[in-house]
């Protein structure tokens, strides 16, 4: 129905426009120059013909760009906006809303009109969603799209509830990047910045004074519900951040410039994170026996707080067997990740390590 709707205004129009001069020009029964036959079994199918591959080739590109599950497929442009969604959000969707599920799950409702899946070129029902599907409303549409568990939606022109924007300018971080809504999510909160205003830098490691500066803006995030902390103007950048850090008991004191500069190890950084928010917020959902974790015995360093971040699912390990290499560099990829976990439960992450 929707289909012969478009075809039909397409028809109209040529119709009005292409053939009027025709008809203008005169004729009369006993010399029609266009007979009623040549209209309704030659010109107009093969108008709508014409029609029905001229809607097909505009489609085209759109299923070639989103159709499967291929997770670079879509290209999220200015044109619409990413939204991280939380259970019980969604999406009110009306004639000409565009909603696409980029991750997590969701699930359509039709109350009335109609909702087109443009990937497939189908008309769409209520029902769980599928990712990289994007979906229109059509005519007299009237439609809800509920969030799930880590829903990540592209809108364009839908009313969005009980969701954040996820909006930034680094040209390294695509959708299709596993820490994508991790990144965005944590700078949309002001928990993180990017390297410069047009890169975030995934895979740079992470220095003590960064880390310091992460922690010092998630504390502040958490207790005064929006971050305010600034570089310092003159002299050593982070020394606002090492400042609050040693006034909020982040840290015991200040670190060495040498340090501070210097990359930071993943067992500094979970003893430098553990402290930036109440012990309360560590509740444990994940089983994960003592001495569990291979390179992480009780006795060694910072082993307590490690243990519990992975038993609140806020770390899982660098491999199957749970391996945190406590030793080595953390990449910013990485930090967004765990920053989202602490800050966000419903982003925590089960594991099971006996």
């Amino acid at each position: 129905m929707i289909r012969k709707r478009i075809l039909a205004l397409l028809l109209a129009f040529v119709l009005i426009s292409g053939t009027a001069a025709v008809w203008a020009a005169g004729g009369d029964s006993g010399d029609p120059l266009v007979s009623l036959s040549y209209l309704t079994e030659t010109y107009i199918p093969s108008l709508l013909q014409k029609a029905d591959s001229a809607v097909n080739s505009a489609l085209a590109p759109v299923r070639a760009g989103l159709s499967g599950n291929s997770a670079g497929s879509f290209d999220t442009g200015s044109s619409f906006d990413v939204w991280l969604v939380s259970a019980g959000g969604g999406v009110s969707m009306q004639t000409g809303c565009s909603v696409t599920l980029l991750s997590g799950s969701a699930s359509l409702e039709i109350s009335s009109g109609a909702v087109v899946d443009v990937t497939n070129g189908a008309t769409a029902s209520s029902g769980a969603l599928a990712r990289n599907v994007r979906l229109l409303g059509a005519e007299n549409c009237r439609a809800y799209v509920s969030a799930g568990t880590g829903a990540v939606l592209a809108v364009s022109g839908g009313s969005v509830s009980g969701g954040e924007a996820l909006k930034h300018s680094f040209t390294d971080i695509q959708y299709s990047n596993w820490f994508f809504v991790d990144v965005s999510a944590a700078h949309a909160r002001g928990l993180i910045d990017g390297m410069s205003a047009s890169s975030y830098a995934p895979d740079g490691q992470l220095t003590t004074a960064q880390a310091v500066k992460l922690a010092a803006c998630l504390h502040q995030r958490y207790y005064k519900g929006s971050v305010t902390l600034a570089n310092s103007s003159s002299g050593r950048w982070y020394q606002s951040y090492i400042d609050y850090a040693v006034a909020n008991d982040i840290l015991d004191e200040a670190p060495s410039e040498t340090v501070c500069n210097a990359p930071i190890s993943r067992s500094d950084f979970v003893r430098i994170f553990y402290r930036a928010l109440p012990r309360s917020n560590y509740a444990a959902i994940n089983s994960i026996a003592d001495n569990a974790i291979p390179d992480v015995s009780l006795n060694e360093a910072n082993a307590s707080e490690i243990y519990t971040f992975y038993r609140a699912g806020i770390l899982t390990g660098s491999d199957d067997a749970g391996s945190f290499l406590p030793s080595s560099s953390i990449r910013r990829s990485e930090v967004a990740a765990i920053l989202t976990r602490m800050y966000e439960p419903g982003a925590r992450k089960s594991v099971t390590l006996s």
